[in-house]
């Protein structure tokens, strides 16, 4: 054991650079014109804003109430919004 809370550091540092390493190849594709990714970055952001979310309020950047509540609103609601885009563009 390296030190207490080194699991969570670490956890986030590795899923934080994950994330911005796909969002850096979703966007650049999307810039070189390929169709596809366009969808691949509004998928990735619904899944990287809530964990980005969870991240901070674990570490404690980002308060919340005691239950939690946080982090639910804000993954169920940034899935909507996600639902929401792709049915709703013409």
């Amino acid at each position: 054991m390296v030190w207490p809370g080194f699991g969570f550091i670490w956890a986030t540092l590795v899923t934080e650079a994950t994330l911005s390493l796909g969002m850096v190849v979703g966007i650049r594709s999307w810039i070189s014109v390929f169709k596809p990714a366009r969808y691949f970055v509004l998928a990735y952001l619904a899944m990287a804003i809530p964990n980005m979310v969870g991240n901070l309020t674990k570490i404690g950047l980002i308060e919340t109430n005691k239950n939690g509540s946080l982090f639910t609103w804000t993954y169920w609601n940034s899935a909507r919004c996600g639902i929401t885009c792709f049915c709703c563009r013409k």
